[in-house]
């Protein structure tokens, strides 16, 4: 309960504007390379899930390190939770029209079509995903508050191969 209590905090705080982001030039590429190793030791072992890391260079950007951190903390946990053992998921990072976008594609369960923006609502759970795999609808939540507030854009797309789910985010280039 009080690891909730904390997520409730922390969205309310993100929500009412009275946590500042400490903004310093960083690597995207790094960031993504050190989140990974910290999920491969604490997320994806239990259900030997891969994540494969596709980068077109190395990428700067002027932001939060630990806010962004928790976003893709909060993403591929849901990816974890809901794909299942021995699948792939894949965070790739490219340049998009003045931006850099991240995207983390999973194998899992998908996300019907009519719910891709509600996802990011608080405490909103797909249909797909009221399996008792735990959570309470806060991560994503958090997820859009945080990268808008580097003045990103986050949203939902099923696979094309009909098999999982992206989350993709932008975030802007210095």
């Amino acid at each position: 309960m009080k690891n909730l209590s904390m997520h409730l905090i922390g969205a309310v705080k993100l929500q009412s504007g009275s946590k500042a982001l400490i903004l310093d030039t960083i690597s995207l590429t790094q960031l993504i390379r050190d989140f990974i190793d910290e999920a491969e030791g604490l997320y994806t072992n239990e259900k030997q899930i891969k994540i494969i890391f596709e980068s077109g260079g190395e990428f700067m950007i002027r932001g939060d390190y630990e806010a962004l951190g928790q976003v893709l903390r909060n993403i591929v946990m849901n990816s974890v939770k809901y794909s299942p053992a021995k699948s792939t998921i894949t965070i790739g990072l490219e340049k998009a029209k003045g931006q850099y976008r991240v995207t983390v594609s999973d194998e899992g369960v998908g996300i019907p079509d009519e719910e891709l923006e509600q996802i990011f609502t608080h405490f909103y759970q797909s249909s797909r995903t009221k399996t008792g795999a735990g959570g309470v609808g806060m991560g994503l939540n958090i997820a859009k508050q945080i990268v808008e507030a580097h003045g990103g854009k986050i949203w939902a797309e099923n696979n094309p191969s009909g098999i999982g789910t992206s989350i993709i985010f932008t975030l802007q280039k210095i």
